[in-house]
């Protein structure tokens, strides 16, 4: 089974109980709810459009297990925009369900259930976000191509990406030989194959350097992929 499918079966079902929840909670306008039935299926319907705008958005692509804070920006733009769809819903030519302020703190509280989901036990590093406040760098970013998609991979391009000040760097993507993780998002960038394909990979992105972080791998394994990196020719 694929790490993009047991992300889905796993963590959307989390989603679609952990949306409803602030929502549902009492408030001062509750009176204004036409029934409790009719509440109760707009809630449902919220919770779906918000599981829906999550897969969306490719939050199930992503690996989120040693990922950097700036990836949840992708639940913050898949949340805003089923907020928006939820708002419009309410303008319907109909009882108002719920009140659009509850709706949005709603989501903005189910937004930090979302994150919290992903990082769990984590702390979010804040200077990721601080990240997204940087200017653009004045030369063309290198494109940087990453051989391993684990821990070791993850940390080499968040340290890259985030922590470089200028963002002079672009990680277009990953090589990883555990085929479960093909097509899966790693700080934003997507596993694009195995060490096999570098050579053509590594040509049709016009990657300038390749860097190899594996962790716990045979070193004849290693020395395999260094030999292709080193074989490539330059530019």
């Amino acid at each position: 089974m694929s790490y993009r499918t047991r992300s889905i079966l796993f963590n959307a079902p989390l989603d679609f109980i952990v949306a409803p929840v602030p929502i549902s909670l009492p408030s001062p306008s509750a009176s204004s709810v036409p029934s409790t039935n009719f509440q109760i299926q707009f809630i449902l319907l919220s919770a779906f459009i918000l599981t829906v705008s999550l897969w969306f958005f490719g939050v199930y692509k992503q690996l989120w297990e040693h990922t950097s804070g700036n990836s949840s920006t992708v639940i913050i733009r898949a949340v805003l925009v089923a907020t928006a769809l939820i708002v419009i819903l309410g303008l319907a030519p109909v009882a108002r369900p719920l009140p659009f302020s509850v709706i949005v703190v709603g989501n903005l509280l189910s937004l930090g259930g979302f994150i919290a989901l992903r990082y769990r036990a984590r702390i979010v590093n804040f200077t990721s976000f601080a990240a997204l406040l940087r200017g653009k760098p004045t030369a063309a970013p290198t494109k940087i191509l990453i051989v391993g998609a684990g821990k070791w991979g993850q940390n080499t391009a968040y340290q890259l990406c985030q922590k470089s000040v200028l963002n002079t760097y672009t990680i277009v993507g990953f090589i990883d030989d555990d085929r479960a993780k093909l097509g899966m998002y790693v700080e934003g960038a997507p596993v694009l194959g195995n060490r096999t394909e570098i050579t053509t990979i590594a040509k049709t992105r016009q990657i300038d350097p390749i860097i190899v972080a594996l962790e716990n791998v045979p070193q004849s394994e290693s020395a395999v992929s260094c030999a292709i990196v080193k074989a490539l020719p330059p530019g």
